[in-house]
């Protein structure tokens, strides 16, 4: 995983050639170069997440340069304001596609759009008004914690949305077999997602005093403990199968993962739990970062899941819910 020192090197570079060719007579390089940037933040998974939060904005971009054009909004972008943001990406994406022979033209357009002074070079209007400000907000943005994990609940949606069914069936396919790798399975899914992200994760590592199934290794260790909830299920030697058995795995997780954490000595740490029982889960927990989550000596430890139950058209209505006290497991715990 590229670090994040290296992905801020990368734009500084960027807006640099940007900034560079912000003539009228260099207006094609000017183009490419935007073009460029534009890509970047595309493919780059960590930016393109900040990009699809600043999507979620609702804006009418076409709208709002026909107000522009009638004299009714000038556009005076300060750094922050979400509306702002979303329309400088949005005249990134539109320089990106100008075609080098219409440049200037194109340009002259652009930066003419609610401008209060045309006295400067339209690519120094469009440099100034919309790129710098987009720059600077997703190099404020650059916090690892929160990307990781707004990927892996992109991962959650991806399962919930179109892997459901397939996770389920292989579940129940694994405990007819009695192979008991179905937690395995699925914690392999989950590393090849980050994979494919670019993202270079440990498989199984042992700490000084617990394991955990994945730790991504850069720019700071991330524990994440992957455990099943399944109150149906077949569990290793050692649980004692009572009401809350399928609960006290999940505690036992905690646990792992809490070893983890204090042995890797790391800020924060991830339970990720697969749901594949007929209730709807909650935990009853702190929100930290949008997430459920517990504190315990200076340490977040959040809990994020993914409900694997096949839906049927009405069948969540008719599920029970199961509410799980999370607080409850950091009871009589203390670090080593």
């Amino acid at each position: 995983m590229q670090s994040i020192n290296f992905i801020q090197h990368q734009l500084d570079n960027l807006l640099h050639d940007i900034q560079r060719n912000a003539y009228k007579d260099r207006a094609g390089i000017f183009v490419v170069n935007v073009k460029r940037l534009q890509e970047y933040c595309q493919n780059n998974s960590f930016i393109n997440e900040i990009i699809s939060q600043i999507e979620k904005v609702e804006v009418d971009y076409e709208q709002w340069k026909q107000m522009c054009a009638l004299g009714e909004d000038g556009f005076a972008p300060y750094w922050g304001a979400k509306q702002d943001i979303h329309i400088c990406w949005q005249t990134v994406k539109e320089v990106a596609q100008i075609e080098s022979i219409e440049s200037v033209k194109s340009l002259i357009d652009l930066s003419a759009i609610g401008s209060l002074d045309n006295r400067d070079e339209p690519t120094q209007i469009i440099l100034n008004r919309y790129i710098v400000p987009f720059v600077r907000f997703v190099l404020e943005k650059l916090d690892f914690k929160h990307l990781r994990l707004n990927v892996l609940n992109r991962f959650i949606q991806r399962c919930q949305q179109f892997d459901r069914n397939l996770y389920y069936a292989r579940y129940r396919s694994d405990i007819e077999q009695k192979t008991q790798k179905g937690e395995a399975h699925l914690d392999w899914e989950l590393r090849r997602y980050l994979f494919d992200l670019g993202i270079d994760t440990i498989s199984s590592p042992h700490g000084g005093t617990g394991r955990v199934d994945v730790v991504i290794k850069e720019p700071e260790p991330l524990a994440l403990e992957v455990k099943l909830y399944c109150p149906k299920r077949t569990y290793p030697n050692g649980f004692k199968p009572n009401s809350d058995y399928a609960e006290n795995y999940l505690k036992q997780g905690f646990d792992q993962l809490h070893q983890a954490v204090v042995s890797y000595g790391s800020g924060y740490g991830v339970l990720f739990v697969f749901n594949l029982s007929d209730k709807n889960l909650i935990f009853d927990a702190n929100l930290t970062d949008g997430f459920p989550s517990v504190m315990l000596n200076g340490k977040t430890y959040y809990i994020l899941h993914a409900d694997l139950y096949p839906h049927l058209s009405d069948s969540k209505a008719k599920r029970e819910t199961k509410t799980m006290n999370a607080s409850a497991w950091l009871e009589d715990r203390v670090d080593e």
